[in-house]
């Protein structure tokens, strides 16, 4: 990896107060540490330094340009304003291009899996990052894992990966990427239609009526009094059930009847139904007597 150029300026006053007047200027506040020797409050500029690091991978070398000496160093973190998206400070570790270093180099899958091609799987990215341990020169911009072999189910491992030069530092049964099933979205049903089937099955319900008791087959609610019966069918009829055919046809010819019967004619349909009451003629009383008594001589 090539050691980037970057210059900078130290830093006489530390705060936050001095860093916001720093970001206002055009600059990005930072501090140079490590390697035994004292952190140094410093800025560079926005500008170049995205210049600078733009095309570079995830752990870029910079040949930092202070106070007239020059520092390898190492970018050790970056933070960003969670709005704008824009850089507030910078970490740099002072580094020597002889010793070895352990840094986590990005993870970039390569290839379209077979699972996903063919079963229409889902490949799932599990790590993201692989920590090293390698010469700062030996650094590789990023890992590429080749996914294509997968199928649904398949898993790749970091056992499989081999890098020139450099020591894997996580665990080789931890899993890099897999390819799972592809996930079945069940529609649920609008209101209106799940209202149609309950009201279906609702109507499908066996009908239960009191033993001993009849009711007619003419609708009415709960509660009403049957005609027919002469009786209220109690509170265990849910639904209304039919008389034999015969016996309501009976009692219908009577009620339609009625009307062109003349008074005190009698009707043998009346007979058997227990909607209907039988009557005696009228007593009609002798000239002279009231009607329904009968004096003795």
């Amino acid at each position: 990896m090539p050691v980037i150029p970057l210059s900078g300026t130290r830093r006489g006053d530390v705060g936050k107060g001095a860093a916001r007047k720093a970001r206002g200027a055009g600059l990005i506040p930072g501090v140079l540490y490590g390697h035994g020797q004292e952190p140094v409050a410093l800025s560079v500029s926005a500008r170049e330094f995205e210049l600078a690091v733009r095309k570079q991978g995830g752990n870029p070398i910079i040949g930092l340009a202070l106070d007239g000496g020059e520092h390898t160093a190492l970018i050790r973190d970056v933070q960003y304003d969670p709005l704008n998206h824009g850089i507030l400070h910078l970490d740099f570790q002072r580094i020597s291009l002889t010793e070895a270093i352990e840094v986590e180099v990005p993870i970039r899958l390569v290839g379209l899996p077979v699972g996903v091609k063919d079963g229409g799987g889902i490949l799932e990215p599990i790590l993201r990052d692989l920590r090293v341990r390698c010469l700062p020169t030996a650094i590789p911009a990023t890992v590429e894992v080749d996914v294509t072999a997968l199928n649904i189910g398949d898993s790749v491992h970091v056992g499989v990966i081999t890098l020139l030069d450099v020591t894997i530092l996580t665990d080789p049964d931890v899993t890099v990427a897999t390819v799972v099933p592809p996930t079945v979205h069940v529609e649920e049903k609008p209101a209106e239609e799940a209202a149609a089937v309950a009201a279906g099955a609702e109507a499908a319900e066996p009908e239960v009526i009191a033993k001993g008791k009849k009711a007619c087959g003419r609708s009415r609610t709960r509660g009403d009094r049957c005609r027919h019966q002469g009786s209220n069918p109690g509170p265990s009829v849910y639904k209304t059930a039919a008389l034999p055919t015969e016996l309501c046809r009976r009692t219908d010819d009577i009620l339609s009847g009625a009307a062109d019967r003349p008074s005190g004619s009698r009707n043998d349909a009346t007979e058997g139904c227990p909607g209907t009451r039988r009557r005696s003629p009228p007593v009609r009383g002798e000239p002279g007597r009231p009607a329904g008594r009968d004096r003795t001589t």
